[in-house]
């Protein structure tokens, strides 16, 4: 799985995904998550942020869906967007 770059097995995509929907997320894309050598899971997203939302608790909680999920590693790229 580490050359194929595809989640490694017990890694539940779609589940992390809604958890990432942490309050001032408004939705969730460009989700990856591999494992880049044998028991390192990282991963990267793409979050559309409401605008005027305190991003650093944003990514505080972020963070923690991640470690929950055994993903010690994350690139989170926050796209602010007015939610009108």
């Amino acid at each position: 799985s580490v050359l194929l770059q595809r989640a490694p097995n017990g890694i539940d995509v779609p589940s992390i995904a809604e958890q990432l929907r942490v309050p001032g997320v408004i939705s969730v894309h460009d989700l990856h998550i591999w494992e880049l050598i044998s028991g390192l899971n990282v991963a990267s997203v793409h979050l559309d942020v409401s605008t005027g939302s305190d991003f650093n608790r944003v990514l505080k909680e972020v963070k923690r869906v991640f470690h929950r999920n055994k993903i010690h590693s994350c690139t989170v790229q926050p796209e602010f967007v007015d939610p009108r």
